[in-house]
């Protein structure tokens, strides 16, 4: 039987795939083993709940910084989803009368932290005539376009208060191609609203959140490169 070199490359591929033993996972952080971030996280508490919304394909991804984010921050909660007008976890925090919830999402209508002094953010979360409720922030965990379709599916979210910010930095993600220099990932942009409100001076246990998106972001560097050298293979050197 004649057989063409398409399929004798697949035949190959099968018999090294079937060779290669199951990579052990921590089932924690769901990274490789050698991958794992769990022994760089402090989990911290702060006065704002963060409520992680993750889609469904940002959840199956090996750099999940959603997933990371939940980890970090205790009282946190990881939903996952892409329309979440009848998600029965979500709609039981708008329904509750202790919670005031807000939308982190850069809209039209969303307020700027960045332009407002630290007080006027801090007055924010809550607002006077919310006082004594406690802030949850909806966070969208996904590309730009995942998160912009989720928000048009999900009518219940877009009866939120939204806030934004204006980033200061690029992004420190050096593992994942962002589409602009101010597009954060979600371990950032949680980050970043904690950092503005914060008074200067204050302890920064939230800091931890970029140590350990660092430490992740190093163990996928160097992998990369070791494999890149591998599959070059020794140099001759040209003179």
């Amino acid at each position: 039987m004649t057989v063409t070199l398409r399929e004798y490359q697949d035949r190959k591929r099968k018999r090294l795939l079937a060779e290669i033993p199951p990579r052990e996972l921590c089932y924690v952080c769901w990274r490789p083993a050698g991958f794992c971030y769990c022994g760089k996280i402090r989990r911290i508490s702060f006065d704002l709940r963060f409520v992680i919304l993750i889609h469904p394909i940002e959840e199956k991804r090996p750099i999940a910084t959603g997933r990371m984010a939940h980890l970090c921050l205790e009282d946190s909660l990881l939903i996952e989803g892409d329309d979440f007008s009848q998600d029965e976890k979500v709609n039981a925090l708008l329904a509750d009368p202790g919670l005031y919830p807000v939308l982190l999402y850069p809209g039209n209508g969303s307020v700027d932290l960045s332009r407002l002094s630290l007080a006027e953010r801090r007055g924010l979360f809550p607002p006077k005539d919310n006082k004594g409720k406690k802030t949850v922030v909806f966070v969208i965990d996904g590309t730009w376009n995942s998160a912009r379709r989720t928000l048009n599916r999900s009518q219940n979210l877009q009866r939120l208060p939204s806030i934004r910010f204006t980033p200061e930095t690029p992004s420190r993600i050096r593992v994942r191609h962002q589409p602009d220099h101010h597009c954060y990932t979600t371990v950032e942009a949680i980050h970043h609203v904690i950092d503005l409100l914060v008074p200067e001076g204050a302890e920064r246990p939230h800091d931890n959140l970029l140590e350990v998106q660092d430490y992740m972001v190093s163990l996928q560097l160097k992998f990369s490169g070791e494999g890149k050298r591998r599959d070059e293979g020794p140099r001759r050197r040209s003179n």
